[in-house]
């Protein structure tokens, strides 16, 4: 949506974009939106800025969709534009490339294990790959600070587990510490065991 700001005047400008949504059963968990900081000197007139939602939850066996990038005085030699957050590959697909990338599904039984999608240098970071050694581990989704973890699947017996999301970043551009662009964990079928992928702190 938009949102409409005034200057002329210096302005610190932080600017994030929507998260993507994971991957459905056992699928990848979802890229945190781009983020960007950036000084910019402000025009006397109105400055746009269009806020990135982030990706509708999936139905079905489908893979993430990706997030909606945030931009900041669009059209203009100012402009900042935040990638979306890449979406999460389901148990048969890669993550999806975006500010941070969506992480890869868990692989099929015959073992192939699905990459985590790429981030954009400056915004994000890449998802973790999933994989299906003895048991479905899904990548959890890249956050703003660090890249989503790989799924780990053992040798029977022991604990699968499910990749936790990357961390955000911390920003005090409000007057407080805040961590902002975190990813999704890895996700898991119902019937499966080992340990949930945790999102990314912030």
């Amino acid at each position: 949506f938009p949102v409409t700001i005034f200057g002329p005047g210096n302005a610190t400008v932080l600017v994030v974009a929507g998260g993507g949504s994971g991957g459905a059963r056992a699928g990848g968990g979802g890229g945190a939106g781009g983020m960007q900081t950036s000084c910019k000197t402000l025009p006397a007139s109105p400055v746009t800025i269009t806020i990135g939602g982030g990706a509708s939850a999936v139905t079905g066996c489908s893979s993430g969709g990706s997030g909606t990038p945030s931009v900041f005085a669009p059209g203009t030699p100012i402009a900042i534009t935040s990638t979306g957050g890449g979406g999460g590959g389901n148990y048969t697909a890669a993550g999806s490339p975006g500010g941070s990338g969506g992480g890869g599904g868990s692989g099929n039984p015959t073992g192939n294990p699905q990459a985590g999608g790429t981030g954009t240098p400056g915004q994000g970071n890449s998802g973790g790959a999933g994989v299906f050694t003895n048991n479905r581990a899904a990548g959890g989704g890249g956050g703003s600070g660090a890249a989503g973890t790989s799924g780990i699947s053992p040798a029977p017996g022991a604990g699968t587990i499910l990749g936790p999301g990357g961390v955000g970043s911390s920003s005090s551009i409000t007057g407080l510490s805040v961590v902002y662009g975190s990813g999704g964990g890895g996700g898991r079928t119902c019937n499966s065991g080992g340990t949930i992928g945790l999102g990314g702190t912030g």
